[in-house]
């Protein structure tokens, strides 16, 4: 068998949603609940695009604590917002 040489913690968590709005509601809900959650830990982190696989759906983030060693990897600009997991980025124009 192969060893994972890196650690990580992860957490999922999903909705079951009737409509869009709803999901739209429990989606923001989350987002300002993992963002405080890592605020309050004082971590230094980026919510970033997250490829949802198989389980569906179009909305999909991550939140990834920066570190040096670690588990996945993300791209993200210094001059804007954008983020993504290296799964889900795309090209956006310069």
């Amino acid at each position: 068998g192969l060893l994972r040489c890196r650690e990580f913690i992860m957490k999922d968590a999903y909705s079951f949603d009737a409509t869009e709005e709803g999901a739209k509601k429990s989606y923001e809900a989350m987002r300002v609940a993992y963002t405080r959650t890592f605020d309050r830990m004082g971590l230094r982190y980026r919510m970033v695009a997250a490829d949802s696989g198989a389980i569906g759906g179009d909305t999909s983030a991550e939140f990834q604590v920066l570190v040096d060693s670690g588990e996945d990897a993300i791209v993200a600009g210094d001059s804007c917002s954008y983020a993504a997991n290296v799964e889900a980025a795309v090209e956006i124009g310069r």
